[in-house]
């Protein structure tokens, strides 16, 4: 049953623990989905079909980001705080805009790729056109899916959250499975399984969600408009921020392509796969729900930051420690044809415990409202890899692709460190403080066994 929750009594390391418990396990399950479609996938493709099929994702993220993510960060983060203050009719009524705000930006691209089909056909032949029109659909199932996550988040819904990944990945293995043994998997059944994969998690999810909406039934929505106030005081500066980052994070293959070659850009996928790959399993799925619920309590979300980021790179180094074992061992047995790419891994590794350590600074920074200075960091973040990527690449090729990434995460970390610490938002973090073992790490590990037996109880 869904209880109000501008009522119900929350516990920030509660439900931190219980929400990163099922999502970290039906993650780390995903994961071996999700391995089973690459073992499809790779198996099938040629290294310039995979190189092509990257460049296709990346200008479907970069269509994605625009039409799709506009705004979400902050609205995601409004939606919290107000459910925290006990708003719900603010909230509801900021749901209904972002949710009609977010169909319409799909189906702008939706209808604008399956009518323009035919205009990308000049460089890959007719086969450009059916792979275009698969990929519009994909706007309008992953904004139906993204607004069930939405919704299901802000009731703290995860463990029935928490499987939605690997049900979609499930539904792709299986659209996937058919195709490799009783026909022929190339990218455009690739893209169908994407389909059948968000189709069939929304029907899935779609009961949940209604349930999810039930509290909202007894709440008349907020008589005016809220969304463009947001907008206008510090929403707008996502907008330059999410093309800022598709610039160097989506753009970042056709880049690749133009400097170097087809066959790089899938090297530089598989590295990259496997790198993002290891970011998901570290838990941080909970947090931008939770940071903007305890907004005003100063304490909490000092102990949140100092033992967070402890622990998070904690276990970001073990996951990357077993990684640099593991996958050569995986590519040399699944993949021989990717080798290439365990060299350009190898550089990149580093990324993990970066991004671990900078994580928890970006939950503040999107809870505190700092999207300026989100937009100013962004911006000096894209041109020093923009210049970067001009001197090393050139210089020392694939190799200068992961030097360019490990450096310019490090520059992120820097630049959020100074500004938050600048701020008063967060409080100084020493290298001493990673290994210092106090008291309260040994309550949290009771209280992490504890929830553990309670929320892996069966039954």
């Amino acid at each position: 049953m869904i209880v109000d929750a501008s009522r119900e009594k929350f516990s920030f390391s509660r439900s931190f623990i219980h929400g990163e418990l099922h999502l970290g396990f039906w993650s780390f399950v995903k994961k071996g989905a999700g391995a089973l479609d690459s073992f499809f996938i790779l198996r099938s493709l040629t290294l310039y079909q995979f190189g092509l099929y990257q460049l296709l994702l990346s200008f479907y993220g970069i269509l994605s980001d625009f039409f799709h993510d506009v705004f979400g960060e902050v609205v995601n983060n409004d939606l919290a705080r107000f459910i925290g203050e006990g708003k719900e009719d603010r909230a509801k009524r900021l749901f209904f805009e972002y949710a009609f705000f977010r169909l319409v930006m799909a189906g702008i691209p939706c209808a604008a790729l399956f009518f323009g089909a035919p205009l990308f056909s000049f460089r890959y032949g007719s086969e450009m056109i059916g792979w275009i029109r698969m990929l519009s659909f994909l706007f309008l199932a992953d904004a139906a899916v993204a607004l069930m996550i939405m919704l299901l988040n802000l009731r703290l819904q995860f463990k029935a959250l928490a499987p939605r990944a690997t049900i979609q990945k499930f539904f792709q293995f299986l659209t996937l499975g058919y195709f490799y043994f009783f026909s022929h998997l190339g990218i455009r059944e690739i893209f169908l399984s994407q389909i059948a994969g968000a189709v069939g998690v929304t029907l899935l999810l779609l009961p949940t969600a209604v349930r999810s909406f039930a509290p909202w039934r007894r709440v008349a929505a907020y008589p005016s408009m809220l969304g463009p106030h947001m907008i206008r005081s510090y929403g707008k500066w996502e907008i330059p921020s999410s093309l800022l980052n598709d610039f160097t994070g989506k753009a970042r293959p056709w880049l690749i392509r133009l400097f170097l070659s087809t066959e790089v850009v899938g090297i530089f996928g598989i590295a990259n796969t496997f790198i993002s790959a290891l970011k998901d399993l570290v838990p941080t799925r909970t947090p931008a729900v939770l940071v903007p619920r305890r907004i005003k309590n100063t304490a909490a979300l000092d102990r949140f930051y100092r033992f967070g980021t402890k622990y998070y790179v904690w276990f970001a180094a073990l996951l990357s420690a077993a990684a640099a074992l593991g996958v050569p061992f995986a590519i040399r047995v699944l993949f021989p044809k990717f080798m290439a790419s365990l060299p350009l891994f190898y550089v990149m590794l580093i990324i993990v415990p970066m991004f671990a350590f900078v994580k928890p600074m970006s939950f503040f920074l999107v809870a505190f409202r700092r999207q300026k200075f989100l937009f100013g960091s962004t911006l000096a973040k894209n041109a020093f890899w923009f210049v970067s990527f001009m001197v090393l690449v050139p210089t020392i090729g694939i190799l200068g692709l992961g030097v360019v990434e490990v450096l310019t995460n490090a520059l992120t970390v820097v630049l959020r460190y100074r500004h938050l610490r600048k701020e008063g938002l967060i409080g100084r973090f020493t290298p001493a403080m990673l290994v210092a073992i106090e008291q309260e790490d040994r309550v949290h590990l009771a209280s992490l066994v504890r929830y553990m037996r309670s929320s892996l109880r069966f039954g």
